[in-house]
């Protein structure tokens, strides 16, 4: 994670619940490395004990704290430990190494913050380099190849590789396309008609106020997945796709190395690779893909993506690469004397407008657990009893005030909806925060606002009480 005797400072979700992995090399680091953390997530977790800094900072916040940190901006707003503001200030400013690790630390936090602290971070440590905390397997490996708006294979902007990829691929995006909640808008809208869900469950992951059930219920949904869904009792037709160890091909974790996948069991039923589905969806259409093996579609990925030249299977299974490969292989300077278009690069945009903090309102910090209600562990038997009972933890100075027991029950409310869960105090909350864990099984991403770089909420402690 870094250099022995470097810093790390974290400014992502608790990675003992959302990145086991990437806890344990932290864990690794810190005890047996000298590595030195800060640890500037929202609410406790399991870096608390191994930190050698912990700065719990309010959401929204982020952004000027760290810049406070680093000496480029003023003090944020809320109820932030000076001392830890201290200590944090003079290991970033100190001169060993220095590796930040980003990521959601919410899902009722906007990007904005994050984005403000790499800004301020790049400006006050050019030489820091950062890892991206990505939760879910293998998103590292779907932007790699383009899987986002206005961007190509490659970690390409549309306009900067459109004249590579004309030259390896018969069409080319003309204008950038939509995110997932701008698919489904459009479809609830009736300018998308076909909509087709790859291992995807929009009913189930996005927020209230994209309406998903409409999109579904308006446009022809295909939907290929692994176990059954909300989309999928929604779609018109559903095609069962083989599931790990069932494909052959290879994943890229969240520091971008790629490993190969063997193929070991076989699938069930009339369960096929979804590649095959895809290339053959597009041979009825009048498309031929020239897609017709794994080994076929790694060659093409090779050969065409900048970043994996290098990073073939064939590659991928010589002995001195069975841990895998870190990509690109080939570094900046290495492409440009190649001829191969720039990367995408950071650039700061204007810093996030954030409300002043109200003494009416909580913010929220919703959390995930590593065991969930999500689609395949609670269609696990073995998982499904693990699923956490959702709850919501606030510091003793919002706490008791309230005038409540222990393990009471609170409405949480937003202006876009309310749930109702069990309450309790917990000093490692910050001031001024409302900790909802469990958010999928509590239906709590109803109360989120996705276009708000925080959401606000008020709490009420009966039928009765008023809010605070």
């Amino acid at each position: 994670v870094c250099e022995p005797g470097g810093t790390v400072l974290y400014l992502g979700p608790d990675p003992r619940e959302e990145l086991p992995v990437l806890y344990l090399r932290l864990r690794h680091a810190a005890t047996s490395e000298r590595v030195k953390l800060i640890n500037a997530t929202a609410t406790p977790g399991g870096l608390d004990e191994l930190s050698t800094v912990n700065l719990p900072v309010p959401m929204g916040e982020l952004g000027r704290a760290v810049a406070a940190m680093v000496g480029v901006g003023s003090e944020p707003a809320g109820s932030i430990d000076p001392e830890a503001m201290a200590a944090a200030s003079e290991l970033l400013r100190g001169d060993g190494p220095l590796r930040v690790v980003i990521g959601r630390r919410s899902l009722a936090e906007g990007y904005g913050p994050v984005a403000d602290a790499v800004a301020a971070l790049r400006e006050a440590r050019p030489d820091a380099t950062f890892l991206v905390g990505l939760r879910r397997g293998n998103v590292r490996g779907a932007l790699e190849m383009g899987l986002a708006p206005s961007v190509l294979p490659g970690r390409m902007s549309l306009d900067g590789g459109r004249e590579w990829f004309a030259e390896h691929w018969h069409a080319v995006p003309e204008a950038p396309g939509l995110d997932a909640a701008g698919i489904i808008e459009a479809a609830a809208d009736g300018r998308i008609r076909t909509l087709v869900l790859l291992g995807a469950d929009p009913i189930g992951d996005l927020v209230a106020d994209v309406d998903a059930s409409a999109a579904l219920e308006r446009a022809t949904v295909i939907s290929l997945a692994t176990h059954h869904s909300a989309s999928t009792l929604a779609s018109d037709i559903v095609m069962p796709v083989a599931a790990h160890a069932e494909v052959g091909g290879s994943t890229t974790n969240l520091e971008g190395r790629v490993t190969a996948l063997g193929h070991r069991v076989t699938s069930p039923g009339l369960a096929r690779a979804d590649w095959v589905i895809a290339a053959e969806l597009a041979s009825r259409l009048g498309t031929d893909l020239g897609l017709t093996s794994i080994e076929g579609i790694e060659a093409e990925i090779e050969h065409a993506v900048p970043t994996f030249t290098g990073a073939g299977l064939d590659t991928l299974a010589e002995p001195g690469h069975r841990d895998g490969t870190l990509v690109p292989v080939l570094d900046e300077e290495a492409c440009a004397q190649a001829g191969l278009p720039e990367r995408l690069s950071f650039t700061a945009g204007e810093p996030t407008q954030v409300p002043a903090i109200s003494s009416y309102s909580l913010r929220l910090v919703l959390v995930r657990r590593l065991y969930d209600a999500g689609t395949m562990l609670a269609a696990m038997p073995s998982s499904a009893p693990l699923t956490v009972t959702p709850e919501a933890r606030l510091n003793p100075a919002d706490f008791t005030p309230l005038g409540v027991d222990e393990g009471a029950e609170l409405t949480v409310r937003s202006p876009a909806g309310s749930v109702t869960v069990p309450a309790r105090s917990d000093a490692r909350v910050a001031r001024g925060s409302l900790e909802l864990s469990g958010a999928s099984e509590a239906g709590a991403t109803a109360l989120c606002d996705p276009d708000a770089p925080l959401t606000e909420v008020r709490v009420e402690t009966g039928p009765t009480a008023g809010a605070k």
